[in-house]
């Protein structure tokens, strides 16, 4: 297991805003990798979630346009560490009609990336290896 510590946005409540210290224990495993953020969006639905009270949760750590670089992942895994990323936020279940489809937008037991769980403006967000995708390096942000 490796620690890294950092920083988080946390919005306790609408109009209640925070920055947390916040500590990441990734344990490196087949599924997940550790990614380093580098650039996150705030869009519409985080507006809302942040000043007018339609978050699923509460508090939560906005974010889910997410580009980043691999800090960590398996030592087997395709990822490799300083990977340029962009992440894609929909967590679908993967076992509804509709995933077995593979029509995952239509999920029908889906989680979301700063939405239905936290986001990624932070320092870190671990992630599901099928939600990453590789970047060409020379697209560094």
């Amino acid at each position: 297991m490796s620690t890294y510590s950092g920083k988080a946005f946390l919005c306790q409540a609408p109009n209640d805003f925070g920055i947390e210290d916040k500590i990441w224990n990734y344990v490196p495993n087949y599924q997940t990798a550790l990614v380093r953020i580098k650039c996150v969006g705030i869009c519409n639905s985080d507006f809302s979630r942040l000043f007018h009270g339609t978050g699923h949760i509460y508090p939560i750590t906005p974010g889910h346009e997410i580009v980043g670089v691999i800090e960590e992942s398996s030592a087997n895994s395709t990822l490799l560490k300083d990977s340029l990323v962009c992440v894609f936020p929909l967590l679908p279940c993967k076992v509804c009609k509709n995933c077995m489809q593979q029509e995952f937008n239509l999920c029908s037991n889906y989680s979301y990336m700063g939405s239905r769980q936290h986001g990624a403006l932070s320092t870190y967000i671990e992630v599901p290896n099928w939600n990453i995708r590789t970047l060409p390096a020379d697209l560094n942000p």
